[in-house]
Order: structure tokens, then C-alpha cells, then sequence
């Protein structure tokens, strides 16, 4: 079995993802999911063959080239929610402004103690044990993912190896929650959008079928915010059947370049 890299030209473009149902046909319209760089596509090729036994001079009498499989790896650049729960296997939705009154923590000293959700140290905060309210950055320390309170102080002198029940009253900021899975099943139509360098710019599509998604292997911010981070993202084309007519064949995709 051979390895073939195909990557004519799309060094970069625009990369627009649609959903498949069940029957592999694309449903709800291809969305654009950013700019990407430095695609890597590879398709490997099985070869079989029948021998020639009827002439003396050997060699074959039938060879035929077939595409076992497809992989896929590019640099995504967009990190917006969709894009994101998308690499992670996983979804998102976006969690409002909550206020906590006598929240119960059970809190550690010596440990941060997490809240679900980030704290918006801008709005006060309050953190009692019964009638006893206790002061910041002395009792205790805020931060954006939780409470610490230090190995020494009144609160860690509570705190005999179980924790301390506090009372916490602040708020959570509104953010957006992604859930990370383990594994995904879903397949996508996929579309490049380039330009070819080599001939004046000249645009170029390239359409993939069926590509199922493997997630980011890694994730390289490069600066705040939701552009200009690196996102290694992978996954493998399939073929589909129901777009040649040949019942014993499949397709994996098609590719649009532009005359001069």
C-alpha cells in the first residue's frame, strides 16, 4: 500500500465545514470555520493484480489501483466557541451571570477551591464559616477560578484534614462552557477555497465528500482573544457511494479549478 501526498495548492485559503445525516448527505448549508495553513492530505492506494498465466512472458493480465483511505491534517486559526467545541469532540453553550449567596464550599487550606464557573473579582465577596466573616487577602485569596486559602490563618486552623464548610456570597461571570468528549462520530462535507500561485492567482475549489473528524492534537495560543491561535486539526476522508452511479464504486471528492 502506497502513501500519496496530494496537496497541489491549497497552501492556505478558506476551509467551510456542512454537516452529513445519516445517509451522508450534507444538510444545513456549509459554514465557514476560518483560515487555515499548511494542509497535509494523504491518500493510500492498494494495488491488486492478476497474473498473465496463459503467455509464456508472464506479467499480468488485469491490475487495478484502488484508494483504501484518506487522512487530513491542517493549522486552523479561528478559536470561536464552534470552532472550538468542534476540535474538542465536544459542544458549548453560553452560561449567563450568576450570583452566589451563601454558596457552600468545602474548602482546603493550602488549596485552591474551585467554583463552576470563573469569578468576577469586580463584585463584592463575602466569605463567612457561621457568623464569622473573614477578610480578603488575609483569611483568604480570590481568584478568577476559585478560592485559596493559605496553609496558616484562622480558616486553616479550621480545617483538621476534612475541609471547612464557607459560606461564599459573589458572582460568576457570563462565559461560554465547553464540554470536552472522548469520542465523536460526526462527519462533515468539507470545502477548500485557494488560489493557485503558479497561475495568476487563479481560484480554485476543493470538495471532499465525507470527512470524519479525529479533534486537535494540540492547541497553540499565540495571543488573547479568539484569533491568531494554532489549532493542529486531524481526521480521515471517506468515500460515499450515492454520488457516482456505478453501484460498485465510490467517490471521495472533486476539485474546481478556473480557466485563465
Amino acid at each position: 500500500m502506497n502513501e500519496v501526498p496530494v496537496v497541489p495548492t491549497l497552501s492556505y485559503g478558506k476551509i467551510f465545514l456542512e454537516q452529513l445525516n445519516q445517509f451522508d448527505r450534507p444538510v444545513g448549508g456549509m459554514r465557514q470555520v476560518g483560515w487555515y495553513s499548511n494542509p497535509v492530505i494523504k491518500f493510500a492506494k492498494k494495488k491488486a493484480s492478476i497474473p498473465n498465466n496463459e503467455n509464456k512472458g508472464g506479467g499480468n493480465a488485469f491490475s487495478m489501483t484502488r484508494i483504501e483511505s484518506g487522512t487530513f491534517e491542517i493549522t486552523l486559526y479561528d478559536l470561536n466557541p464552534e470552532n472550538l467545541s468542534l476540535i474538542l469532540n465536544g459542544s458549548f453553550e453560553e452560561v449567563v451571570t450568576e450570583v452566589l449567596t451563601d454558596f457552600e464550599v468545602t474548602c482546603y487550606k493550602g488549596r485552591l477551591n474551585t467554583l463552576n464557573g470563573i469569578i468576577d473579582r469586580a463584585s463584592p465577596i463575602v466569605v463567612k464559616h457561621g457568623a464569622d466573616t473573614y477578610a480578603e487577602d488575609a483569611d483568604y485569596f480570590v481568584q478568577e477560578g476559585g478560592i485559596y486559602v493559605p496553609k496558616e490563618g484562622v480558616i486553616a486552623a479550621l480545617d483538621t484534614g476534612n475541609g471547612v464548610p464557607l459560606q461564599v456570597s459573589l458572582s460568576l461571570k457570563a462565559c461560554t462552557k465547553f464540554q470536552i468528549n472522548s469520542r465523536s462520530d460526526s462527519a462533515f462535507a468539507v470545502r477548500f477555497e485557494t488560489y493557485n500561485e503558479a497561475t495568476d492567482d487563479t481560484p480554485e475549489i476543493y470538495d471532499y465528500y465525507k470527512l470524519q473528524l479525529s479533534g486537535a492534537e494540540e492547541i497553540q495560543p499565540t495571543a488573547h482573544g479568539d484569533k491568531f491561535a494554532e489549532i493542529k486539526l486531524t481526521g480521515e476522508f471517506l468515500p460515499v457511494s450515492w454520488r457516482v452511479k456505478k453501484k460498485d464504486d465510490s467517490a471521495w471528492g472533486v476539485m474546481y479549478r478556473a480557466k485563465d
